[in-house]
């Protein structure tokens, strides 16, 4: 990858908690603003409990630098008997 596409690829990483704060506040906006505090704090707990998931199950197919793209996996070219 050129130093351009990473560059990118970081930037754009780093830009994803705006996109999940931004759905959030629109969900907001469109409830009474009674209820406002109740789902901003349902989008966190969402978020939480997917970045955990990720984290406990995510890595196992993600891969990690320097080793498989894949944790788990059939081997290619190799026969049953």
């Amino acid at each position: 990858m050129t130093e351009a596409a990473t560059a990118l690829c970081i930037l754009f990483i780093l830009l994803s908690p705006f996109a999940i704060a931004g759905l959030a506040l629109i969900n907001s906006g469109l409830i009474r603003s009674r209820s406002a505090a109740h789902s901003m704090m349902a989008a966190l707990c969402a978020v939480a409990i997917a970045a955990g998931m990720y984290f406990v199950c995510g890595f196992a197919v993600a891969g990690y630098s320097g080793g498989p793209a894949h944790a788990c996996g059939l081997q290619a070219g190799r026969g049953t008997g």
